[in-house]
């Protein structure tokens, strides 16, 4: 829960122009998804770049980082 209160505020300073989509799933809801993109471990934040998987974030656990990393 920490985690998605985190994202949740980070969300919220992004601008509205900023051109992100943004999107949580729940894996115990959606086991078929994240089997398919081998989540194992929870929270997984993923980056996908033009729909293809970028990269797991694994920076610091607060919301300045994680505002800073989707800014980039």
């Amino acid at each position: 829960m920490a985690n998605l209160r985190m994202f949740g505020e980070a969300v919220e300073q992004l601008d509205t122009d900023t051109p992100l989509t943004l999107a949580r799933v729940n894996c115990f809801d959606w086991t078929d998804v994240c089997g398919k993109q081998s989540v194992t471990v929870f929270p997984t934040l993923r980056v996908f770049q033009e729909g293809k998987m970028a990269w797991d974030y694994s920076g610091p656990q607060d919301v300045q980082a994680m505002y800073a990393t989707m800014k980039l």
